[in-house]
Formats: C-alpha cells, sequence, structure tokens
C-alpha cells in the first residue's frame, strides 16, 4: 500500500467516526483500531517514529504505565485488564489524527465541514423527536422527557452532541 492511500484510508475512517458512532460501539472501536493500525504500517513504511519522541507521546505513556501499575495492585484484574491494556490505542490514535488529519489543512477543513453536517442533522433530528416524541426514524424514548436521537434505545445522545462540541 502507497503512503497515499493509507493516509486517505485513515482520514476517511476519522471522517466517518461521529456516523460509526452512531451505529454502535463494534463499528467505533472496530474503526479506532483499524486506524491505529494502519497507521502504524503507516510509520513502518515511512521509517518515520518521530510522535515517539514528542513530550505528548512521553506524558501518555507514562499515564499508560501508571494503569498497568495499577493494574497489578489491583483487586479483580480481569475487570480493569482490557480496559488499561486497551489504552494504548487511544496514544495510537491520538498520534495517528494529529499526523495524518489536522497537519494537513485539506483534510482538518473537510473533517470540520462533515462533522458540522453530521451534528447540525442529529441537531435537527433531536429538535423533531422533542415535538412530534419519535425521530425522524421512528424511535423514542421510553423515559419521558428523554430524546434518543439515532441512537434508538439508548439515552446518550447528549453524550454524542457534547463529545463533538469541542473540535
Amino acid at each position: 500500500m502507497t503512503t497515499k492511500i493509507i493516509e486517505k484510508s485513515i482520514f476517511y475512517l476519522f471522517l466517518f467516526l461521529p456516523i460509526s458512532l452512531l451505529l454502535g460501539t463494534l463499528v467505533s472501536e472496530s474503526s479506532m483500531i483499524l486506524i491505529c493500525l494502519l497507521f502504524l504500517y503507516y510509520s513502518f513504511n515511512t521509517k518515520n517514529f518521530e510522535w515517539l519522541n514528542s513530550q505528548d507521546c512521553k506524558i501518555l505513556l507514562i499515564l499508560f504505565f501508571l494503569l498497568i501499575i495499577n493494574l497489578i495492585f489491583s483487586e479483580n484484574i480481569s475487570l480493569s485488564l482490557a480496559r488499561n491494556v486497551g489504552f494504548i490505542k487511544y496514544i495510537i490514535l491520538i498520534f495517528a489524527i494529529k499526523k495524518i488529519v489536522l497537519e494537513k489543512k485539506e483534510f482538518f477543513n473537510k473533517t470540520l465541514f462533515f462533522w458540522s453536517i453530521i451534528m447540525l442533522i442529529t441537531v435537527i433530528d433531536l429538535y423533531y423527536e422533542y415535538f412530534f416524541h419519535k425521530n425522524i426514524l421512528g424511535f423514542y424514548s421510553t423515559y419521558p422527557g428523554r430524546l434518543v436521537g439515532f441512537l434508538g434505545d439508548e439515552n446518550k445522545i447528549g453524550t454524542f452532541i457534547v463529545g463533538f462540541l469541542f473540535p
């Protein structure tokens, strides 16, 4: 695979991250893991591991090792093993996004535009659900006064909205 194909693959996976979050945990986690694997392949292919020498990476790796130490002293290791070891995925994801998306102005602008459209559609759907008690797809909340939006039976659409307010 050429580096351009890998870069575009990472970009499109990142671009569709909000949609993957709406589709469910399996899709979003698979997308993030695929981004990480592609970025590691990209780093090996270009022989560019300068991101490992950054101050941010060092701080995150220290945090990761503290989590591992915490895991060793945990009463029930099986409960926190996957979560603590899986934290490395987020470290790699941060640098994949930083290197591939944020450093390229074209990718960054397209991402902000696409995510804004997704957020606008989601907010319009929430207003529709608020007034008509079901969303555009026919989902409705079993809890009065709560909105579900595109998430169906999960009442976490507010977390989704807040999560994308920062970018």
